[in-house]
């Protein structure tokens, strides 16, 4: 299942996905397919998404660019049209590298513990200062900084929905229900906070 949430955590859409022979999402260019699919209706507003790794690619966020999206999230080393000099290399802990493209999409590589590999059209690999919980200052890509706080309502609501897990010997048709019902009540837990 593929869901467009807010911030918050609140689903808005999702896409039952039933495999390769998805009329809808499937086959070949299926993550581009399931982001459109997702964002039907919601293109041409201005709007940001942030997305993990499984979504982006270069491409992808080019194309959303134009359509007045912007992106920003995590991404794998092995997709297409990643630049090279970025992928390759190696910063040491605390460095960036990162690449502009001619229509500002920014492409970095940020070592702390490990090698994170991020693409924005919306934020730059610019450092930021942030204080963590026990007082430390630290230094962070303001996308880096911007996509944990944007993931984080989504996480939450992961979080929420694994408290009651379902069994394993249901159906798939039974287990699908109860989980369209579980977001409902955490959609509506979300709403009962929000208003």
């Amino acid at each position: 299942m593929y869901m467009l949430t807010e911030s918050s955590g609140l689903v808005l859409r999702f896409i039952v996905y039933t495999g390769v022979t998805d009329e809808e999402v499937g086959g070949k260019g299926h993550t581009d397919a399931v982001v459109h699919k997702l964002m039907d209706g919601k293109l041409d507003l201005g709007h940001a998404l942030f997305m993990d790794n499984f979504y982006n690619s270069v491409n992808l966020v080019h194309k959303l660019l134009e359509r007045n999206t912007h992106v920003t999230g995590t991404l794998r080393s092995n997709r297409k049209g990643n630049p090279i000099e970025v992928v390759s290399a190696k910063p040491k802990k605390g460095e960036v590298v990162d690449y502009y493209s001619d229509d500002g999409v920014c492409v970095l590589k940020w070592r702390d513990k490990r090698e994170v590999l991020m693409i924005s059209s919306e934020f730059s690999g610019r450092m930021v200062n942030l204080t963590t919980r026990r007082g430390v200052e630290v230094q962070k890509p303001e996308c880096i900084v911007r996509y944990n706080e944007s993931m984080g309502g989504i996480d939450h609501s992961d979080q929420m929905m694994s408290y009651y897990p379902m069994r394993k010997t249901l159906k798939w048709s039974k287990k699908m229900g109860i989980h369209i019902l579980h977001i409902c009540l955490v959609n509506s837990f979300h709403l009962f906070n929000k208003y």
